[in-house]
């Protein structure tokens, strides 16, 4: 088994096929979660992760400092409902979901360095617990 972080694949198109992207731009891809709160990472502009995952509840001072420090290019599926409400000079949002395509350099890389998961233990990383709730509705 080979684990891939979801937020590393959303920038590999970017990396690979836009050459668009300066050589000092902040990469930060994003998952939308629910209201205004995105699971966020910044990358820098060769891949590699400045910070852990967190999630970030979305308004208009969010990635104020980054965006008056120079380039920064939003990828993926939580983009949208944040252009709507920080539009910037310095912003560039692209709207994407995870592709398997995405997977393929990343995957090879570490397959290579021969990173694999026990099957048996691995768990995804989630970075908030599950809470089940109980359905409103009646099934019977």
């Amino acid at each position: 088994l080979i684990a891939l972080p979801t937020l590393e694949v959303l920038c590999v198109p970017v990396l690979l096929y836009h050459e668009e992207v300066e050589d000092d731009a902040l990469l930060v891809p994003m998952i939308d979660a629910r209201r205004m709160e995105v699971y966020a990472a910044p990358f820098d502009a060769g891949g590699d992760k400045l910070e852990e995952t967190r999630a970030v509840i979305l308004d208009e001072n969010s990635y104020r400092e980054e965006l008056e420090a120079g380039s920064v290019l939003f990828i993926g599926t939580g983009v949208e409902k944040f252009r709507r409400i920080r539009p910037h000079p310095n912003a560039t949002f692209r709207e994407c979901p995870p592709l398997a395509t995405s997977m393929v350099r990343p995957a090879l890389a570490a397959l290579q360095k021969k990173e694999f998961k026990d099957t048996a233990y691995f768990e995804p990383f989630y970075l908030k617990e599950f809470v089940a709730g109980t359905s409103r509705k009646s099934v019977l």
